[in-house]
């Protein structure tokens, strides 16, 4: 190999390399700082080492991928989910995805380019071993500040007290840990005979363990188990089959695994298990409980969408659209927007359909098929890891999904088993020709030429765009016009970020119409919402068929005094189960004095689910705004636990001018905090509003006693009063 050769290699190392330690990434600058900055930083070292590679593959032919069923069936993937993304509901959103995700097909792209790389330039036991080691090393610092996390010398990015390490995420953490740890198991056993590597790897695994434990996430864990039950039922298959091992040890593991599941059911109910955080968690795992409840409503919900689009799916990304469409009220307890089935067989049955989920399961099948072909020489105990590996991710990801942390190592396993394939074939020396040559140059400079004009659109214009939105979000030194210019510039760019840019640009622009008026110039509130109101149009127009964007436009209009009626009309037909959406209908209609129309919206929320809190506010305050007063006093008395100085239901009684309700209401507020003083100035206000000016005069002085703050506003409510007005 010649200078230029070794410099390109090096190069292409020293990217791979660089990519395992891509999840100790976090840019505070960006949008999204746990996810975006990882995802940016590995696109940006695949495509650069692509470039290296292209080059160094053209110079020599052994760097050239080879054929191998891995290869085929990852291929295979990568054309049934193009198509897919094709041809589903929304190609922009399946291809791009979004900054809180970072995947879609451009994504799939870049992992697929890693493979190739990756399994195509390290083709020795010895470069396989040092980079996997490196990987290890890399999950071990991870485990050491995740663990010093739950000791209180770091923050827990996410809150409480769930590690997440560097993923700003317990369950990615999770899914991480879990992998390498049946990867670290593969080395112990490989230096089973040298006492100290084999207590180094050891140290290793339990520091995995004890990371992965105190991430608290039930999936992984759960995989974990499952995942050491197949190895050891895989390993005691092997020992019956070849009679070389001994089928003790399985035997020894499979009981002790049985014997731990039973012993801790035994004791779940315990004081010790209770009062743990994590054991908690998993000795209340039932049918009945919310989180489970929630799974099965959304894999019915998912099923309903496959059947819609069983053959090619609706495409990467598009999850939310099926989430909408198919929305069960049972699900109120839990949050309004899905984007993912957290099960692996549904979010690829929506992503790709059946084509989808066949190629997906293809990769598990070939690698398994490699692992156990006799040809690949691996023993009986590496087929017993390796079956736990895939056993534990897959089973991990029937209650998760997907994500950077998980698809690194993933694939890079996968490449791992397929260098190792390949490299026990012959390769085939070809005699080159001048017109291969010109071929392979010119192929190669136009993916060189494709690789740079992509480091600009794929990452460098986003990264721009994601660093400009986080700026958009903070306190400016200009004041929020500076905030207004930076909005403009970030969907300016005109990248995948342009849809969360809208979503935080209506948040803002509806704080800014909500602001005092005295603090925000006319001029600038009316451009903040002109621009609000022309983004959100845009991204209804892009997408059609999403309810959310829908819901958006509706409430964002709504409360800027317009229209906003239609849009929330369309988004109760496309997604006909959602309370919410009803329920934000019915507020319009009582806002334009319909009254019976916002009744029959907030009966449909409350038919529903009337165990909905909320949509059972809204039905009560309903009927008593409709008039129906005694209906509703009767309803909302079934309900105790339900406030009764809702502010719905408070502005109900006003609209109904049920004004001696009111009264009695605050009197009872009063009763059970004398200090509020809020409710002080309502009752005044109720006096006031049923005629009875003494009794609102006679309050406010009594306020102004008790909050010597108040005198100066309450002094002035006195005398409007006394004038005959109303302040």
């Amino acid at each position: 190999m010649n200078t230029t050769d070794k410099t390109l290699r090096g190069t292409i190392i020293f990217g791979l390399v660089a990519a395992l330690f891509v999840p100790f990434f976090v840019s505070a600058n960006l949008f999204f700082p746990f996810i975006t900055g990882k995802n940016f930083a590995f696109r940006i070292i695949v495509e650069l080492i692509s470039i290296a590679y292209i080059v160094l593959a053209l110079r020599d032919r052994n760097y050239r991928p080879r054929k191998s069923a891995i290869l085929f069936s990852f291929s295979a993937f990568m054309v049934i989910i193009g198509l897919a993304d094709i041809f589903g509901a929304n190609f922009f959103r399946s291809f791009w995805s979004n900054y809180e995700r970072m995947e879609g097909y451009v994504a799939m792209i870049h992992y697929f380019l890693y493979f190739i790389i990756l399994g195509s330039v390290l083709k020795t036991p010895k470069a396989w071993s040092i980079f996997l080691n490196t990987s290890i090393v890399a999950s071990t610092l991870m485990a050491f500040y995740a663990l010093l996390q739950v000791a209180g010398k770091f923050t827990i990015n996410q809150g409480g007290s769930r590690a997440d390490g560097f993923f700003g995420n317990a369950t990615y953490l999770a899914a991480y840990m879990l992998m390498h740890f049946f990867i670290t198991a593969i080395f112990a056993y490989r230096h089973r005979v040298n006492k100290k590597a084999l207590t180094t790897y050891s140290i290793v695994m339990l520091l995995q363990l004890l990371a992965l434990y105190h991430t608290a996430t039930r999936g992984a864990i759960l995989g974990l188990i499952g995942g050491l039950f197949i190895a050891f039922v895989v390993y005691g298959i092997e020992a019956v089959r070849t009679k070389k091992v001994s089928l003790k040890i399985p035997l020894i593991g499979l009981v002790a695994i049985v014997l731990f599941v039973g012993g801790f059911f035994a004791v779940r109910n315990s004081k010790f298990v209770q009062d743990s955080q994590v054991l908690s968690r998993f000795a209340n795992i039932s049918l009945t409980e919310q989180t489970t409840e929630s799974r099965f409503i959304i894999w019915n919900m998912s099923f309903k969408g496959f059947l819609e689009r069983p053959i090619l799916g609706w495409g990467q990304d598009n999850y939310n659209l099926v989430f909408n469409k198919y929305f069960d009220p049972q699900l109120w307890k839990q949050e309004p927007w899905f984007d993912r089935a957290h099960n692996i067989f549904f979010d690829w049955l929506i992503a790709g359909g059946l084509l989808g989920l066949i190629a997906y399961l293809g990769m598990f099948a070939t690698s398994l098929s490699s692992v156990f072909s006799h040809r690949h020489e691996f023993s009986s105990e590496e087929k017993a890891i390796f079956a736990g590996f895939f056993a534990s991710y897959f089973a991990s990801n029937m209650f998760v999904f997907d994500n950077y942390a998980s698809y690194l190592i993933f694939f890079t396993v996968l490449a791992y088993l397929h260098s190792h394939i390949v490299s026990k074939g012959k390769l085939v020396r070809e005699e080159s020709n001048g017109q291969n040559k010109l071929a392979h140059e010119v192929f190669g400079a136009l993916g060189v030429v494709v690789l740079v004009v992509s480091l600009y659109f794929v990452n460098v214009k986003p990264l721009l765009a994601a660093n400009t939105l986080l700026n958009a979000l903070l306190p400016q030194e200009k004041g929020i016009i500076q905030n207004l210019a930076l909005y403009q510039k970030a969907i300016g760019y005109k990248t995948f970020g342009t849809n969360e840019a809208t979503e935080r640009l209506i948040e803002t622009a509806s704080q800014v119409n909500a602001a005092d008026q005295s603090k925000v110039d006319p001029a600038v509130r009316k451009q903040f919402i002109d621009l609000a109101r022309l983004e959100i149009s845009k991204r209804t127009e892009e997408s059609p068929n999403d309810a959310r964007y829908q819901v958006f436009l509706g409430m964002f209009l709504s409360r800027i005094g317009e229209q906003g009626l239609p849009a929330l009309l369309k988004a109760e037909e496309l997604s006909p189960g959602k309370q919410s959406i009803k329920l934000e209908i019915a507020n319009v209609y009582a806002m334009r004095g319909e009254m019976q129309k916002a009744l029959d919206e907030a009966k449909k929320a409350y038919d529903l689910a009337p165990e909905f809190p909320d949509a059972f506010t809204a039905y009560v305050s309903a009927l008593i705004g409709s008039g129906k007063v005694d209906e509703g006093e009767k309803l909302l008395a079934t309900r105790p636990e339900v406030n009764f100085a809702d502010g719905q239901i408070i502005n109900a009684y006003a609209r109904s001018k049920s004004f001696g309700k009111l009264i009695d209401i605050w009197k009872k507020v009063i009763l059970k905090d004398p200090s509020n003083t809020q409710a002080r100035v309502a009752l005044a206000a109720s006096y006031l509003e049923s005629g009875n000016r003494a009794m609102a005069i006679s309050t406010l002085e009594e306020v102004i006693k008790l909050t010597p703050s108040f005198k100066e506003q309450g002094t002035y409510f006195i005398n409007e009063i006394k004038a005959g007005r109303k302040p």
